[in-house]
């Protein structure tokens, strides 16, 4: 239309499909939660394959995905800022990859550092990082690639429910009867639902 070689917008008719999906009510954890969160991180499961992505993504506000796509070379301890430019995402084959670029444009951004989270990512480079063919902070060299968010949401669900943290009894409610599952969750977040 703007080229002047055709006439008319042939989308102009079409109506966009809506979702038949409720939207889920979703609410933070709790200061208390958060705390009790925090301090089985730091003790009983100190040894937890993904403590740092988890508290990363508590201290910063940041996604699973972006936490789990980052360099070192986004670390930057002289200017204490982490620089925010990419994402995991999954392909057409449901397969974790590394993109070259956050969830939405409003994601590329540049984080300031506090104290609390420049001494956990010194404590991760010193303690756990390994050099890496993606030169990413947190790296699957069992299937030499990215995290997947999956692999963090597990983990953060299997302590949720191994320690209480969240009450299952009265805030939860089932998404589905399978199997023992008392406890919902919003896929990859750390969020819980309520009534």
């Amino acid at each position: 239309i703007k080229k002047k070689l055709i006439t008319d917008n042939c989308f102009d008719d079409i109506i966009c499909p809506k979702s038949s999906k409720k939207d889920k009510k979703v609410s933070a954890l709790t200061v208390e939660e958060q705390r009790s969160f925090v301090s089985v991180l730091l003790n009983e499961e100190a040894g937890n394959k993904c403590k740092y992505q988890m508290l990363l993504m508590l201290y910063t506000g940041m996604r699973c995905g972006e936490v789990n796509a980052l360099t070192v070379s986004d670390i930057n301890f002289t200017f204490k800022t982490i620089n925010i430019n990419k994402t995991v995402t999954k392909d057409k084959n449901d397969k974790s990859i590394l993109s070259d670029r956050p969830k939405t444009d409003a994601g590329n951004r540049i984080l300031r550092m506090t104290a609390t989270v420049e001494s956990l990512l010194r404590e991760y480079i010193d303690s756990s990082f390994r050099e890496n063919e993606l030169n990413l902070l947190f790296y699957n060299f069992d299937k030499k690639g990215v995290v997947p968010t999956a692999a963090v949401n597990y983990e953060f669900k299997k302590i949720i429910r191994k320690y209480n943290v969240i009450n299952q009894t009265k805030e939860m409610r089932e998404l589905s009867e399978r199997g023992s599952e008392k406890v919902a969750y919003k896929k990859y977040s750390y969020y819980r639902k309520t009534e």
